[in-house]
């Protein structure tokens, strides 16, 4: 998976962020959002984490924007009744 990522998302130049700084490489998500493939494979990772550190977890969330596809396919791949959901920020 670490291959496909780097190959599919991983970009590298000259970026400037949303906090304003630069970076020489970003990991653009909506690339490995849109290959089902990898984002299946980083639900069922995700999906496998939970289970392990939270056995009892009923709810997933992920930043709105930043992790919603990655909630909602980590409670697919799970095969729990785990309610994934949004989180805004209030300012």
């Amino acid at each position: 998976m670490r291959q496909a990522l780097r190959e599919h998302a991983y970009l590298e130049g000259d970026f400037v962020l949303r906090s304003g700084r630069r970076s020489r490489y970003y990991l653009d998500k909506y690339r490995f959002e849109t290959r089902p493939e990898l984002l299946e494979a980083l639900g069922e990772r995700i999906a496998a984490t939970v289970q392990e550190s939270e056995p009892e977890a009923d709810l997933l969330a992920g930043p709105e924007l930043g992790a919603v596809a990655l909630a909602a396919a980590a409670s697919l791949a799970s095969r729990c009744a785990c309610d994934p959901f949004s989180v805004r920020p209030i300012c």
